[in-house]
C-alpha cells in the first residue's frame, strides 16, 4: 500500500502531505522559483543602492578595486568567489556597452551626485540580479539533488519550498551575502554525501566524495564559517550508509588500476595548490591562535578518522576508501585553486586559518586575538550555548526564521518515527538537528544573524523531508496536511517580513550608512556622507 501511496498521491487519505502538491514536477518548480523572483523585483530589487551597504558597497567596491588591478581592502573573510563573479559581471557588462562602470577608475566624480549614485545603483542592480541568478542555480540543483536522495519528487518539491521561502534566503538574494555563495557550495556538498553514501554499489562513488571535497573547499574559499559545517561532515554521514555486499567493482582486482588513476590526479591536483597551502601557513598576514599546522593537521586527521569510522562500519572495500580518501585530497586541492585567481596573501590566509580569522570578530574588541589573548573560551561557550536556545524557542528571541517552526515538527517526527519502529530515519533526522544547534551555538558567538540562517536552515529541511520520505505513516498521518499547511503560511509570512520591512517600511536616510563607506581608502565620500 505504501509503495502504491507514494506512485500515486491521489490514493492518499484527504490528510495526506501530498496535498500540499497539486500539480506536477516542472509546473511545482517554475512556480515556487517564479513566486521568489516576483518577491525580490517587489520587494528588494528596487531599494535605494545604499540600503544595504555592508556588504553590498563594500563587496562592490572591492570588485572595482581588483578589476583595476589594486588590492582589495574589505576582505570579508574572504568573500573569495563573490567578488570574482561580481567583477567579471561587471568587465563583462561594460565590454558589452551595458554597464558603464566596471572599475574604480571609470566611476564618475562624486561631486557629481546625480551621476555618481546612478552609477551605484546601476553596480547594486547588477550585482543583486547575480544574486538571484545564483540562488535560482542553488534551489535547481537542491530539488534534483533531493529527488534522487529520497526517491521521491514530490516530498523533495516539499524541501525546495521550505528552503526558497526560508529565512537565510529570504534577504540573501536581495544582496551580495557572503554566506549566500558559501552555504550553497557547502549544502550542495552534504546532499552528495548523502547520495554517495546510500549507493554503496555506485562504481563512481570515490569521484563524488572527491566532488563534495571540492564543494567545501569552495565554501570555505568564499566564507570560512562553512567550516563548521566541513568539520561535522565525517559524523553527519555515519547513520546514512549502507552496508556493502562485496559485489561492487571497488571489490574486484580491476580497482587497483582505478586507484591508482585517482591517486595520479589527486597527486597532479595536490602539486599545483601547495604554493597556495605554504603561503596560507606562513603568510605574516594570518592570526596566530595556534601552531603552524596544527588546526590544518587536527582537519586532516577528523577527515581521516571519518572516511575509516564509515568504511568500518558499513564494510566498504579497501581500495574504495583509499579511492576516496585520494578524491577527498584531489576535491580540495581543485577547490583551493581559485584563489590563484587575482592571487592576494591575505585572502589566502584566512582560507588556511578559518579558526583564526574568525576569533578575532568574537572576542573581546579591546584585546582581539594576540598578546591579550581572546577572552575566557568557557564562558563565551556557554554564552553562545543560552543564546542558541534562546533563538530556538522563539518565544525568548523572536528571529523572521520560520524554520524554527518546522524545527519543531521535526523533533516531533522523530518521536514518532522512534516508536514506530523507524530508528534508522529517527537517527538520521536526530543528528541533522543535533549538528544545526551545534552550529548555531557556535554562530551565536558572532550573533546568529540571519545571514547565517543559510547555513543550518538546510539542514532542518533535509531532516524533514528524509522523515517524510522514510516514514510512510508521516505522509498519511490525519495531521500531515494541517500541519504542512500551517508551515507553508509562516514561511511565506515570516521570509516575507524582513524584505517587506526594508522595502515599505524604512524610512531612515543614507547618512546612516556613513560609519560602514567611510574607512574605503580610494573611494571619494558618498554625496550623502559629505559634511
Amino acid at each position: 500500500m505504501d509503495s502504491k501511496v507514494a506512485a500515486d498521491p491521489s490514493s492518499a487519505s484527504v490528510n495526506g502531505i501530498y496535498r500540499l502538491v497539486p500539480f506536477g514536477w516542472t509546473t511545482e518548480i517554475l512556480a515556487i522559483l517564479a513566486g521568489l523572483a516576483v518577491s525580490f523585483f517587489l520587494f528588494g530589487y528596487f531599494n535605494p543602492y545604499w540600503r544595504i551597504a555592508d556588504q553590498d558597497i563594500l563587496l562592490i567596491y572591492d570588485a572595482l578595486l581588483q578589476n583595476q588591478g589594486l588590492p582589495r581592502e574589505v576582505v570579508y573573510h574572504p568573500a573569495h568567489l563573490s567578488v570574482l563573479a561580481l567583477g567579471a559581471m561587471f568587465r563583462l557588462l561594460h565590454a558589452l556597452a551595458i554597464l558603464r562602470v566596471d572599475s574604480l577608475s571609470t566611476l564618475p566624480p562624486a561631486s557629481d551626485a546625480g551621476a555618481y549614485n546612478a552609477a551605484w545603483t546601476a553596480l547594486v542592480h547588477v550585482a543583486r540580479l547575480l544574486s538571484l541568478s545564483f540562488v535560482l542555480a542553488y534551489l535547481t540543483a537542491i530539488v534534483f539533488l533531493l529527488r534522487r536522495l529520497l526517491g521521491d519528487w514530490r516530498i523533495a518539491v516539499v524541501g525546495l519550498f521550505a528552503l526558497t521561502y526560508s529565512g537565510g534566503i529570504a534577504m540573501s538574494v536581495r544582496s551580495v551575502k557572503t554566506e549566500l555563495l558559501s552555504a550553497a557550495f557547502g549544502t550542495l556538498s552534504l546532499l552528495v554525501l548523502l547520495i554517495a553514501a546510500r549507493s554503496p554499489r555506485m562504481t563512481a562513488r570515490p569521484v563524488l566524495v572527491g566532488a563534495a571535497a571540492l564543494l567545501a573547499t569552495l565554501a570555505l574559499d568564499n566564507k570560512v564559517q562553512a567550516i563548521f559545517l566541513v568539520g561535522a561532515l565525517p559524523v553527519l554521514m555515519l547513520p546514512f550508509g549502507e552496508p556493502s555486499d562485496g559485489k561492487s567493482y571497488w571489490s574486484s582486482p580491476r580497482a587497483g588500476r582505478a586507484l591508482a588513476a585517482l591517486a595520479a590526479v589527486a597527486l597532479l591536483a595536490a602539486a599545483a595548490a601547495t604554493p597556495l597551502l605554504l603561503q596560507g601557513l606562513y603568510a605574516q598576514e594570518a592570526q596566530r591562535a595556534f601552531g603552524i599546522g596544527v588546526f590544518q593537521a587536527a582537519l586532516a586527521v577528523w577527515i581521516a578518522f571519518g572516511v575509516l569510522t564509515f568504511s568500518v562500519a558499513w564494510r566498504v572495500p579497501i581500495a574504495e576508501a583509499l579511492a576516496s580518501a585520494t578524491c577527498i585530497v584531489g576535491g580540495v586541492a581543485l577547490g583551493l585553486l581559485p584563489l590563484y585567481l587575482h592571487r592576494e596573501a591575505s585572502v589566502v590566509a584566512i582560507v588556511m586559518n578559518p579558526l583564526e580569522a574568525m576569533l578575532s570578530f568574537v572576542s573581546d574588541p579591546a584585546g582581539q586575538c594576540g598578546a591579550a589573548g581572546c577572552g575566557n573560551p568557557i564562558v563565551l561557550f556557554f554564552d553562545s550555548l543560552w543564546g542558541m536556545f534562546r533563538y530556538h524557542t522563539f518565544f525568548l528571541h523572536t528571529s523572521p526564521r520560520p524554520e524554527i517552526f518546522l524545527e519543531w515538527a521535526v523533533i516531533a517526527g522523530i518521536v514518532f518515527a522512534f516508536r514506530r519502529g523507524e530508528r534508522k530515519a529517527a537517527l538520521q533526522a536526530a543528528i541533522l538537528i543535533a549538528t544545526v544547534w551545534g552550529i548555531d551555538t557556535l554562530q551565536t558567538a558572532r550573533w546568529l544573524k540571519q545571514d547565517y540562517f543559510n547555513y543550518t536552515d538546510p539542514l532542518i529541511v533535509i531532516a524533514a523531508v528524509i522523515l517524510l520520505a522514510r516514514v510512510k505513516a508521516l505522509q498519511l498521518h490525519p495531521w500531515a496536511f494541517p500541519v504542512g499547511a500551517a508551515l507553508v503560511a509562516a514561511h511565506v509570512a515570516l521570509s516575507q517580513a524582513e524584505p517587506i520591512k526594508h522595502a515599505v517600511l524604512m524610512h531612515s536616510g543614507p547618512e546612516n550608512q556613513c560609519a560602514i563607506v567611510e574607512g574605503l581608502k580610494r573611494l571619494e565620500p558618498f554625496p550623502f556622507c559629505r559634511k
